[in-house]
C-alpha cells in the first residue's frame, strides 16, 4: 500500500485525483490511499468561500467530495483517509515553521509515516514542498503538466469575452466608406494617346495665308489702279484712286491683327481634336462597403502639385469653323467700315438672342486652352449619410481633367471623415499612364 499526501494545488489545478492512474505514475501494482491532512481540508474550505472565481468553484467541488467521503461514507475509485494535524512542539522537533502551509503538509506526512511505518509520498506541482519532503527523507513526486487542467474561465473572464464578442459585433456593424474610380477600383490604367504631328501643316497654312494677305506696299498696288495705268490715265488722276495714308495705316494694322488671329485660328482648328484626346476626365465615387449607414461625410482630395489640372473653365470660346475676318481694303477716302465693325456684327449673330434680357450667352464652340490650368490641387466635398452597399458620384464644379501627355503616373491622396466613425479613413488612388 502506498499513501499519497497531495498538495492543495493538485486538488485545484490538476485533473480529478480520482481519475488519475496513480499506480501507473508511481509504477507500482500496490493499492493507493490518499491521505488528507488537516491543513489541506482547511485551505480548501478557505478558498471555496472566496467569491465566484474558477478556483473557488473547484474548491467547493472538492469540499463537497470530502464531505461525501468522510462524513457520508460514500465510496470513490481511490481510497481516502484523514490524519490529525501536527502538534506545535513537533514543528520544533523537526525545525519547521508551523506558519508555512507547505511545512504543515510535509510534517503531517512525516508523522504519518513514522506512526504507520508505511510507504508515504508527497505529491505537488510546486517545488518548495517537494524540497522540504526530500530534506526530511520522504519520497516525493512533481506531477507532470500533462495532468494540469486546461484554464477554466472564471465568471468575470466569461463576461469579458462576451463583452468583447458584443463589441466585435458592434464593430462589424460599422460603415466602411471608400473612395474609388468609376471602375470601383483604387487604380486606373490609361493609355497615352498617339498624336499626329501637325506643326508642319500649321506652318504651311500660316505661310500660305500670309502670302495672300500682306501689308500694303507700293509693289502691291491694287489691280484696278494698275488697270487705270495701262489705259494711259494721267498720274495725277491715278493718284486720286490710290489709298490715302490714313487708310493704309489702318489696313496694315488690320493685317497684323489678322495674321495673329489666323495663326490662333489655324492652330486651334488643328489642335481641337488633339486636345480632346489629350485631356481625360476623372470620375470618382464614394461607396459604403460596410453594413451600417455612414454619418455625414467630409471628403478631402490631394493632387500632386506637379500635375496640371483642368476643368471646363479652362476652355475658351472659339469658332473653329469660321476663319477670322479679313482686313478691309484701304480706300482713297476715309472708310466708314473697318474690320472691327464686321467682327462685332458677326459676333452678335453668334450669341443668344436673349442677350439683352437674360445676359450675354456665348454660343460659340469652346476649345481647350492648355495654357490655363487650375491653381488648386486640394479639394473638399461634403456629402449626406450614405446607406450601406450604395455609392455617390463625386460631383465636381465643371469637372476635373488631366493631361495624359503631361501627368505621367501619380497618386491622389484622400481622407474621409465619417461622423459615425472614431477616426478618419486615409487612402490612395493610383493613376497609371502607359
Amino acid at each position: 500500500m502506498k499513501y499519497l499526501f497531495l498538495d492543495t494545488n493538485i486538488y485545484l489545478h490538476y485533473k480529478d485525483y480520482d481519475q488519475i492512474d496513480w499506480g501507473k505514475i508511481l509504477q507500482t501494482p500496490e493499492d493507493i490511499t490518499i491521505v488528507v491532512p488537516h491543513i489541506i481540508s482547511s485551505e480548501i474550505d478557505k478558498i471555496k468561500n472566496k467569491g465566484e472565481g474558477k478556483v473557488s468553484n473547484r474548491a467547493r467541488a472538492i469540499a463537497k467530495r470530502f464531505t461525501e467521503v468522510f462524513l457520508d461514507n460514500k465510496q470513490r475509485n481511490t481510497s481516502m483517509i484523514v490524519c490529525d494535524a501536527p502538534k506545535s512542539n513537533e514543528y520544533e522537533e523537526y525545525g519547521l515553521d508551523k506558519d508555512i502551509a507547505d511545512n504543515q503538509l510535509v510534517l503531517s506526512a512525516i508523522l504519518f509515516q513514522k506512526t504507520s511505518q508505511c510507504d508515504v509520498w508527497v505529491i505537488s506541482g510546486d517545488t518548495n514542498p517537494l524540497i522540504t519532503a526530500k530534506n526530511n527523507g520522504l519520497k516525493f513526486l512533481r506531477l507532470q503538466d500533462e495532468y494540469r487542467l486546461k484554464p477554466e474561465l472564471s465568471k468575470e473572464e466569461k463576461e469579458f469575452i462576451q463583452t468583447k464578442k458584443e463589441l466585435e459585433q458592434y464593430k462589424n456593424r460599422l460603415s466602411k466608406p471608400c473612395l474609388t474610380f468609376e471602375n470601383h477600383e483604387s487604380f486606373l490604367k490609361l493609355k497615352k494617346p498617339i498624336l499626329d504631328d501637325v506643326d508642319s501643316d500649321i506652318q504651311a497654312a500660316i505661310a500660305n495665308e500670309r502670302s495672300h494677305v500682306s501689308q500694303y506696299q507700293k509693289s502691291n498696288i491694287p489691280s484696278d489702279n494698275m488697270l487705270y495705268a495701262s489705259m494711259g490715265m494721267p498720274q495725277s488722276l491715278m493718284e486720286f484712286f490710290l489709298p490715302i495714308p490714313e487708310e493704309i495705316e489702318r489696313y496694315n494694322k488690320e493685317v497684323c491683327d489678322y495674321h495673329k488671329e489666323f495663326e490662333e485660328y489655324i492652330r486651334s482648328k488643328f489642335n481641337r481634336k488633339i486636345f480632346e484626346n489629350r485631356l481625360f476626365e476623372l470620375s470618382l465615387i464614394i461607396s459604403n462597403y460596410g453594413n451600417a449607414p455612414t454619418g455625414d461625410l467630409e471628403i478631402y482630395l490631394y493632387f500632386p502639385d506637379h500635375i496640371n489640372l483642368y476643368n471646363e473653365t479652362c476652355k475658351k470660346s472659339f469658332d473653329v469653323n469660321t476663319p477670322p475676318v479679313k482686313p478691309v481694303q484701304p480706300s482713297n477716302t476715309k472708310s466708314l467700315i473697318d474690320r472691327e465693325m464686321i467682327k462685332t456684327a458677326q459676333f452678335n449673330q453668334e450669341i443668344s438672342p436673349f442677350m439683352f434680357s437674360m445676359g450675354c450667352v456665348d454660343n460659340r464652340p469652346r476649345i481647350w486652352d492648355l495654357e490655363i490650368s487650375l491653381k488648386k490641387h486640394e479639394y473638399h466635398f461634403s456629402r449626406k449619410p450614405l446607406p450601406q452597399t450604395l455609392h455617390y458620384d463625386i460631383e465636381w464644379n465643371h469637372g476635373i481633367y488631366i493631361d495624359l501627355m503631361q501627368c505621367g503616373n501619380f497618386r491622389i491622396e484622400y481622407s474621409i471623415v465619417d461622423t459615425s466613425l472614431p477616426k478618419p479613413i486615409e487612402g490612395t488612388l493610383n493613376v497609371i499612364v502607359e
